[in-house]
């Protein structure tokens, strides 16, 4: 039969297809029994009846069969011309390598897994024969072997009477499998056995280290005398950094005799082991280490995990006149996103040899941790404690990064991951270390510049704005550890100004009228204009003047215009790291709860979900961007349309809630007349011709959910001193905010229940940000939902599920019953929905919005950067 969507085969429902092989077609579909998604490898009508692949086939159902291993994808049935296998979330190795070599930690953990793969189908007497990027799925749990469709068994099966149960498929003579990954006996139409895939697996692991296969010819002749006789480019010369042990093992892995090569997977697996523990110097001495950096000194391009620290090193070593740059991209570790540049851009040590940037979502607001890696080596590390980090900054040693984190200014040395608190700092925006051990800082979104000793103590008031309403932020110390450079900004203005000050002469005077983000290097300021044009501007550190002009370096630079904060960061040796903006496009989509979307509803745009009505019908979302202006859409989640409730001029932020039916929405916009401190709130029908209904209030105020009753607005503010509280406006009464939470700690994102008795919302007091649950209004009895760190809570339709958020995509489901007087509260319970941005539950499906491919931006680092600007310029 012709397999398409929405056909059967048995009791699997077929969705969609994933993609077509040598030996058949893989579709995704679903098991109507155990409702779940599966994958199934159907042999196509018009191959049904060739007998070879038919047998080939069963042989294949057969081969996986015997072999349960969490490196190998897993078969769970078999019909008539048709596998069912486990469905993998992930992308082929092939397709990873297509975005260039895998960072030097990723390569020794896929490969040790794979090794262990190839380890146990050897010990069942199973060869592959067909190992390569393509059959090599990455998934969040690891790599997963697939299609051993031309997979041999060594061993043969007889039953009590003497006949052989298997037969080979292949005369000696035959050549089968990819020519690019074929052992000289493969392609001598030799026999196969277990080192015959340990070849294979050296040509995997030498194309993740370079990218390029390891035998690669304009044509099939060419490309096996090339395997039989010839051998593959050194790895080094493309990637000089590369342990020498691990280039031993690949070398080994490639001999041409099978008795030359390691006899065993598990041999090749215990060989990477080690060198994942040794570290990328396995194998050299000191003298050797060293020498081997001078000789490589000179690489050009190539792998980040590298090139980078080399080029540093060897560059500068050969003198200023021939220091050519180096351009590459840094993706962010996989399952991650960087964070929202609202929380700090990256920092770079002040000997360029390691860059600290913060992962996340791109539109949550708190971070997941503190990535740091190694530029030389191409490792990196999340460091451990420091989840909800904000603007991080490296110590003038660049053995320790300061971070803001649960109201506090941190130090951690990055070694041993020891981390202590400086000082308070409620809600930080941005910090210094200066080389004679003075942390200059801002600790509030309205304060000046303060400096406390890195050891700790008590801070002191360092800058005076020049008038109420000004507040100075993102510090920056020049390298004479006295001068520093920092954003005054105004109320009034949508982006500061810079200054320059000293310690000891902290009034500021002002160089550039109209920037953000500023940071010396080689002898320029760079800094971000308002339109997001990344500028260079050579600046006399001695005079503390600018000269000339200013000279365009990158456009369209990520830049957050309610924080002032941009994407970049720069070494005073030369080295510049930027982000240019995302295509932040998403999809609105009704998804189950196994994560299966069920239908996309309107078109793609810049989207940011907020709430769904109470009769689940109905949603609200903010579409739009910083730069061009937000509204608030209705989304009809039976129709599939969006409606456009509100237009309105340019806002620095903008949110909306429905009302139970959502014929009415709740509107609030901060950063009113360029001011992020002040908002206004307003009721927007949607009925009576956009009918607007103003809400007199006397502070910033967000709204963030709208009781079941229509009675009560809920939403939280920003102040100095207790942070982000919790309030109300009550539609029946005065209709001003009326404190709810308001603590020393932050309290946010409140969702009353369907019964309206109770309240969800985020708080940090236990250190970092957990659910909460309390009856409301009194207040009187309260619950911590959650041990993680989650960031966002809403309720089931029927009040008997929390579903967090923990801001990076993944979705955790509490059952909870408050009918006693004592709650009965489960434990977390994973939602398999992972592509997903936000989640809100409507009914018993989810309504979610889903990031497009292609929204993701990499880091572009540029080691000496001023070699890229006009020669007259320089």
């Amino acid at each position: 039969m012709e397999i398409t969507a929405g056909s059967r085969l048995g009791p699997y429902e077929i969705v969609s297809r994933i993609g077509v092989g040598g030996m058949g077609e893989v579709w995704r579909a679903r098991d109507t029994r155990l409702e779940r998604q599966v994958a199934i490898k159907v042999l196509p009508p018009d191959l049904a009846n060739d007998s070879g692949l038919r047998r080939r086939f069963e042989r294949e159902a057969q081969t996986v069969s015997q072999l349960a291993h969490p490196n190998i994808c897993t078969l769970f049935d078999v019909g008539e011309n048709y596998l069912v296998m486990e469905l993998l979330d992930g992308e082929t190795l092939a397709d990873r390598l297509q975005r260039g070599p895998l960072p030097f930690d990723e390569v020794l953990r896929y490969g040790i897994q794979i090794g262990d793969a190839l380890d146990k189908a050897h010990r069942q007497g199973i060869i592959h024969r067909d190992l390569k990027p393509g059959n090599v799925m990455l998934t969040k749990s690891g790599a997963k072997l697939l299609d051993f469709g031309l997979a041999k068994t060594d061993r043969s099966v007889i039953d009590i009477n003497g006949r052989t149960a298997f037969k080979s498929l292949t005369q000696e003579g035959t050549i089968l499998g990819t020519f690019q990954y074929m052992a000289p006996e493969q392609l001598e139409g030799g026999k196969a056995d277990a080192r015959t895939d340990i070849f294979a697996f050296g040509c995997v692991l030498y194309e993740m280290i370079t990218s390029k296969p390891a035998f690669d010819a304009a044509s099939n002749m060419s490309l096996i005398a090339k395997i039989v006789a010839g051998e593959p480019a050194p790895i080094t010369q493309t990637q000089p950094m590369v342990p020498p042990a691990l280039e031993r093992v690949i070398s080994k892995c490639l001999k041409k005799d099978p008795d030359d090569r390691w006899q065993s997977a598990h041999d090749v697996g215990d060989e990477l082991r080690w060198i994942a523990t040794a570290g990328p110097n396995a194998g050299l001495t000191a003298g050797s280490r060293w020498r081997r950096w001078l000789r490589t000194g000179s690489a050009v391009g190539g792998w980040i995990v590298a090139a980078i620290g080399i080029a540093v090193a060897g560059w500068y070593a050969r003198g200023a006149n021939d220091r050519r740059p180096l351009s590459v991209e840094i993706q962010p570790p996989r399952d991650a996103e960087f964070a929202h540049q609202g929380l700090g851009a990256p920092a770079i040590s002040p000997d360029g040899s390691r860059l600290a940037f913060l992962i996340g979502s791109d539109a949550g607001s708190t971070s997941a941790g503190i990535v740091v890696r190694d530029l030389a080596t191409g490792t990196s590390k999340v460091l451990d404690g420091t989840a909800g980090a904000a603007y991080p900054f490296w110590s003038p040693d660049g053995k320790s990064l300061g971070f803001f984190s649960d109201r506090r200014l941190k130090v951690m040395n990055v070694e041993d991951g020891a981390s202590r608190v400086v000082c308070e700092a409620p809600a930080g925006r941005g910090a210094s270390w200066g080389s004679t051990g003075i942390i200059i800082f801002t600790p509030d979104i309205s304060q000046p510049i303060y400096r406390v000793s890195a050891a700790g103590g008590r801070p002191v008031l360092l800058t005076k704005p020049p008038a109420e309403g000004w507040t100075h932020r993102l510090p920056y110390f020049l390298p004479d550890g006295e001068h520093f450079l920092f954003v005054e900004r105004s109320n009034a203005g949508t982006i500061g100004r810079i200054v320059v000050a000293s310690l000891s002469n902290p009034q500021p005077r002002v160089l550039v009228e109209r920037g953000s983000n500023v940071a010396y290097s080689n002898g320029y300021l760079l800094y971000v204009n308002p339109d997001g044009t990344l500028v260079a501007h050579k600046f006399n550190v001695n005079r503390l003047a600018l000269e000339g002009e200013p000279i365009t370096v990158a456009e369209n630079v990520w830049y957050f215009v309610y924080r002032d904060q941009a994407y970049i960061a720069a070494s005073p040796s030369g080295i510049l790291v930027y982000r240019q903006s995302p295509n932040k496009s998403r999809q609105v989509a009704i998804v189950d709860r196994s994560g299966r979307e069920l239908r996309a509803i309107g078109n793609p745009a810049e989207i940011e979900l907020n709430d769904v009505s109470s009769d689940q019908r109905w949603a609200a979302a903010v579409v739009g961007n910083d730069s061009q202006g937000r509204d608030v859409w209705a989304v009809d989640l039976t129709r599939g349309a969006m409606i456009r409730s509100t237009v309105d001029e340019t806002r620095a932020g903008m949110a909306g809630v429905c009302s139970r039916d959502c014929s009415r929405l709740a509107v609030s916009v901060w950063g009113v007349a360029g001011d992020p401190t002040k908002s206004s709130v307003w009721i927007q029908s949607q009925s009576s011709g956009g009918k607007r209904e103003s809400i007199s209030i006397n502070e910033p105020f967000t709204v963030g959910d709208w009781s079941a009753d229509d009675r009560y607005i809920f939403g939280a503010s920003q102040h100095q001193g207790t942070g982000f509280d919790i309030g109300y406006i009550d539609l029946q009464g005065e209709r001003k905010v009326v404190p709810l939470l308001a603590g020393k700690f932050d309290e946010s994102s409140p969702h009353i229940s369907p019964d309206g008795k109770w309240l969800a919302y985020y708080s940090n007091e236990a250190g970092k940000r957990q659910v909460y649950v309390t009856s409301f209004p009194s207040l009187d009895r309260k619950w911590q939902i959650s041990e993680s760190e989650f960031f966002a809570a809403t309720w089931s339709p029927d009040g008997h599920e929390i579903f967090l958020d923990n801001g990076s995509g993944s979705v955790s489901a509490v059952s909870i019953d408050l009918s006693g007087p004592e709650a009965k509260i489960g434990k977390p319970v994973d939602v398999p929905i992972r592509r997903y941005t936000r989640v809100l539950p409507a009914g018993q499906d989810f309504i979610a919005e889903r990031a497009l491919a292609g929204t993701t931006e990499p880091l572009h680092l540029v080691v000496n950067w001023t070699q890229l600007l006009p020669k007259d310029e320089r």
